[in-house]
């Protein structure tokens, strides 16, 4: 049986403790070794069809055969300004995740572990603090590990420090930390304070807020993702971004109103179509500032299309691993103001190229 409520919930299914992957139906189940399918996500009650990892019988076969069917491990999303200390809590059914905390409330000390959409689930207001959340599973959708929300009164900012968003699973993917607002509302910050994101397809990013203000974190992408999502105004201070992906930026920008400014990161991604700094989908910030940073990629060290922006780069060191521009920037009417930077190309063209012109 399910626990029921009006908040979207999602099945998974273990065996002796590792997630199954969702079939798309009964007879996929039936060829797919190492799968389920149930016949609601939302049914009070309903049939659970399961297909071992070694085919074998699961009603004889001695192995342990779990599913979700509470909404979350905690629920404290109506009292506001609780304290949640020293909790391990796993395997929500809920979209709220393992826990669901409402306003002006504390968690700290905690694990969520083995979530589905998202794992920690926190309003306006809150602070979370050395919190852990390990996997999670949602079949071909992209969840959230730690999510911020609120959609009516705000009660101020969020902030998460030391905190660990980790996925080791090797089935979906998962972004680390987001938060974002309905009804047009928006967060006063938002603050990420020496947190690791790491095996995400996404590290740190917001939207909605006045400034995110990340110091310190460290994000391990996986995939066609970013370190860090500029979706609002943003300041990056230290930190670092890894990627072994392709199509993978440090810095993904994302906002055409938005401005980011970074400070000391470290990035370092490889592969000849990953960019230290690039944007997503034509999008760009108003402002870009980078200092006292060190940014390798495979690509071009900062990819953008600037047309009206400005671009301002000093004691940075740049180098691009597949002879390509450390500053590639196309568009109208923008301003790039370089300084005291150190750039190495490996055997490529001129280190710049605006607008199309090399220099």
């Amino acid at each position: 049986a399910l626990e029921t409520s009006s908040i979207a919930t999602w099945v998974n299914a273990f065996e002796d403790g590792s997630y199954l992957v969702r079939a798309t139906s009964i007879a996929d189940c039936d060829s797919t070794a190492g799968s389920y399918y149930p016949s609601s996500d939302t049914g009070a009650s309903i049939t659970l069809y399961v297909h071992p990892v070694n085919g074998t019988n699961p009603a004889s076969d001695g192995h342990t055969y779990e599913y979700t069917h509470r909404l979350n491990g905690l629920n404290a999303d109506s009292p506001t300004g609780s304290l949640i200390s020293g909790i391990t809590a796993k395997r929500p059914l809920g979209q709220t995740g393992a826990f669901d905390v409402g306003r002006n409330s504390t968690l700290v000390n905690s694990s969520a572990l083995q979530s589905g959409e998202h794992a920690v689930y926190v309003r306006s207001g809150s602070y979370v603090g050395h919190v852990t959340a390990q996997d999670a599973y949602w079949g071909s959708n992209t969840g959230i590990l730690f999510v911020g929300y609120d959609d009516s009164t705000i009660a101020g900012g969020i902030t998460f420090y030391g905190d660990t968003a980790v996925n080791n699973i090797t089935i979906g993917q998962q972004e680390g930390f987001y938060t974002h607002t309905g009804l047009s509302k928006t967060l006063p910050f938002v603050a990420y304070d020496h947190c690791r994101a790491i095996n995400v397809l996404q590290g740190f990013g917001g939207d909605n807020a006045g400034i995110v203000n990340a110091d310190n974190d460290t994000a391990i992408v996986t995939g066609a993702g970013g370190g860090f999502l500029v979706s609002a105004p943003m300041t990056i201070h230290g930190g670092s971004v890894r990627s072994q992906s392709g199509n993978a930026m440090g810095v993904k920008l994302s906002n055409n109103s938005a401005a980011v400014a970074i400070y000391g990161l470290d990035a370092y991604l490889p592969d000849s179509s990953s960019n230290a700094i690039g944007q997503y989908a034509g999008l760009h910030p108003v402002s870009v500032q980078i200092y006292d940073s060190t940014l390798l990629s495979g690509g071009a060290t900062l990819s953008l299309s600037c047309a009206g922006a400005s671009v301002m780069m000093s004691g940075n060191t740049m180098q691009s691993l597949s002879a390509q521009q450390y500053l590639r920037a196309s568009g109208t009417g923008s301003l790039v103001v370089s300084d005291l930077n150190e750039y190495y190309v490996s055997g490529g063209p001129a280190p710049f190229s605006l607008a199309g012109t090399a220099y």
